[in-house]
C-alpha cells in the first residue's frame, strides 16, 4: 500500500522524542571550527546511519574533516535532489558566558540549548531524518536522493562542500535543500521554523512536492545552489554560497 503525506508526517510525530534526543547529542558532539576537526561528529552521524540499514560513503581529503554522502535511486527516472548540511559549527571562545553549557544540548522549557543548534545541526539532523524517511518509500519515488553531511564550512574552506563540487560530480543536483540558516546578506527561498520537528516535515513534502502543514511558509526548491543557501548573483547569472564558490542557477 502507498505511503502518502499524512503517513509521512505521522511517523515524524511519532518520533519527535527521537528527532529531539538525535540533536541533542549532535551537539554535544563537539565540532568546532576551528580547528575544524569533525571526525567525532562525523562518527556519530555514521553511527545513526549504520543502525538505519543506509549505506554511506566517506569523502575526507582532509582525514579530520570528512564528509558524508548517501545516495538512493528512486522507483521511476526522475531528476536529482540533493539534501545538504554541515557540522561543524563556530568555536566557542568564552563558555563562561554561556547560561547553559556551550556543549551541553540542554533542553530547557522546549529550548536546546549549545553551539550550533541553530547553525547547523538541528538542519542538518532535519536532512537526516529527511533522507531516513524517503528511503523507506524509495519505490514510490521518481529520481533519486542525496544526502551531503559535510565538513569545513564555518572558514570556507575547500575541504567540504567545495571539495565535492569541485571533484565529485555525482553530489551535483538539479535542486539543492539545506536547512542553513545563514544571515541577513544572504536570500531565503523559504524561512522555516525553529522547531527540528516542523523542519523535518517541510522538508519531507518538499522533496515530495506536497503542500506544506496549514500556516507553515514551503521553501520552494526553486533554484540550485552548489552547497548551502546562497544568494543568485544577476550580474554572472550564478549562485553564490557561503564556501565562496559558484555554481550555475538552473530551474525547473
Amino acid at each position: 500500500m502507498p505511503i502518502d503525506k499524512t503517513t509521512l508526517l505521522e511517523w515524524i510525530e511519532t518520533e519527535r522524542d527521537l528527532l529531539v534526543r538525535f540533536l541533542r547529542e549532535f551537539v554535544q558532539t563537539k565540532s568546532p571550527n576551528p580547528p575544524g576537526d569533525t571526525r567525532e561528529a562525523a562518527a556519530f552521524v555514521r553511527r545513526f546511519l549504520e543502525a538505519e540499514g543506509l549505506a554511506y560513503r566517506v569523502i575526507a581529503p582532509n582525514e579530520a574533516m570528512p564528509n558524508i554522502v548517501a545516495s538512493f535511486e528512486g522507483g521511476a527516472p526522475g531528476r536529482h535532489l540533493v539534501l545538504n548540511g554541515h557540522i561543524d559549527v563556530f568555536a566557542v571562545e568564552d563558555e563562561s558566558r554561556w547560561t547553559h553549557g556551550a556543549w551541553s544540548g540542554a533542553l530547557v522549557e522546549g529550548r536546546i540549548y549549545g553551539r550550533g543548534v541553530a547553525d547547523m545541526k538541528a538542519g542538518t539532523t532535519a536532512s537526516i531524518f529527511t533522507y531516513r524517511y524517503l528511503h523507506r518509500i524509495r519505490e514510490q519515488l521518481g529520481g533519486r536522493l542525496t544526502l551531503t553531511a559535510v565538513s569545513d564550512e564555518e572558514t570556507f574552506g575547500p575541504w567540504g562542500a567545495r571539495h565535492l563540487i569541485e571533484h565529485h560530480p555525482e553530489v551535483h543536483g538539479d535542486c539543492c535543500l539545506s536547512g542553513e540558516p545563514s544571515s541577513p546578506h544572504t536570500l531565503r527561498f523559504g524561512d522555516l521554523p525553529p522547531s527540528t520537528v516542523h523542519h523535518t516535515k517541510l522538508l519531507v513534502l518538499d522533496t515530495l512536492g506536497a503542500a506544506p502543514p496549514p500556516g507553515t511558509l514551503r521553501a520552494a526548491p526553486r533554484c540550485t545552489t552548489s552547497s548551502s543557501v546562497g544568494v543568485a548573483d544577476p550580474r554572472r547569472g550564478s549562485s553564490v554560497t557561503q564556501s565562496g564558490f559558484r555554481h550555475p542557477v538552473r530551474h525547473w
